[in-house]
């Protein structure tokens, strides 16, 4: 075995030795020897580590300028809440679409018109029912329709079932500071001429006619049906068709109780209750004609 490879030392244990080294100088130097190294290695690498915050610094702008900026909490809940009520006004602009095509539909090709109108408000009086709108430019005497309400327990006649569920609620009475009101049915000098009809199940072709008033307390009477009519609790009531106001008959309510008039037996003393959520009404339909323009 020639010298040479008895004294060959492998790359690993080359490092080995020069750390020793290294640390047994670093000992032995003079301090000063060793700020000067330390200087010279900062010297040497500070290079790199600018150029590396520069890179950090840059990629963090760039992605605050692609994402807008940070979004705050307040910010999201703002965001969160303008998403909400825009989806609640879509779905109510959808609703009222839906509303007007089937009073399209009702009405068929009567010379018609339909103000959409809100409720914003009530009659100070106890002992009125009357609503004010938030619309300008209606007549006294024009209908008042709106949706029923969803939970009818009687069963409609066939001809009112096959139609979009609309009733009337009242009438346009007259025009204040506030806005123009609502007579509602169950208003002590509301008055409509109605038709009774047989509810569904009972399988019967007949007529009864009468005069629909308000009563004082919310209750609906029908006046004037002659006893020899066969009215029974929950016969439909729908208000008579005229051509100044309202060129198809519509669902008013329903015959909550029938018996005979205690101060004249030859009528019937018949109640009604209404189709609509009277207290409950937010938005409803004003019917235009030819006649109240």
């Amino acid at each position: 075995m020639s010298w040479h490879q008895r004294y060959e030392i492998s790359n690993k244990g080359l490092f080995k030795l020069l750390m020793l080294f290294s640390m047994v100088a670093l000992l032995l130097l003079p301090q000063g020897l060793t700020d000067l190294a330390d200087q010279a290695l900062w010297w040497m690498l500070s290079p790199i580590s600018r150029g590396g915050r520069t890179f950090l610094q840059g990629s963090s702008s760039e992605a605050e300028a692609s994402d807008g900026g940070v979004v705050t909490a307040e910010q999201y809940l703002q965001a969160e809440t303008e998403i909400y009520n825009l989806k609640q006004q879509l779905q109510q602009t959808q609703a009222r679409v839906n509303q007007l095509s089937g009073l399209k539909d009702i009405f068929g090709e009567a010379p018609m018109n339909f103000t959409d109108a809100q409720v914003v408000g009530g009659d100070a009086s106890s002992w009125r029912d009357l609503l004010i709108l938030n619309r300008s430019g209606l007549q006294p005497g024009q209908i008042v329709i709106s949706g029923v309400k969803g939970s009818v327990t009687v069963h409609e006649p066939e001809m009112i079932q096959e139609r979009l569920k609309m009733c009337v609620v009242g009438q346009i009475t007259e025009d204040n500071d506030a806005g123009f009101r609502v007579q509602l049915l169950t208003d002590s000098g509301f008055s409509m001429p109605v038709k009774i009809e047989p509810r569904r199940d009972r399988q019967e072709q007949w007529s009864a006619w009468g005069t629909l008033q308000g009563q004082r307390g919310g209750d609906i009477m029908v006046n004037l049906v002659k006893a020899s009519e066969p009215v029974k609790a929950g016969d439909a009531v729908t208000a008579r068709s005229n051509p100044k106001y309202l060129p198809v008959q519509m669902l008013v309510g329903f015959v909550k109780s029938c018996r005979l008039d205690p101060d004249n037996s030859v009528f019937w003393e018949i109640t009604v209750e209404p189709a609509a959520d009277l207290p409950g009404l937010q938005n409803v339909f004003i019917i235009g004609t030819q006649w109240n323009k």
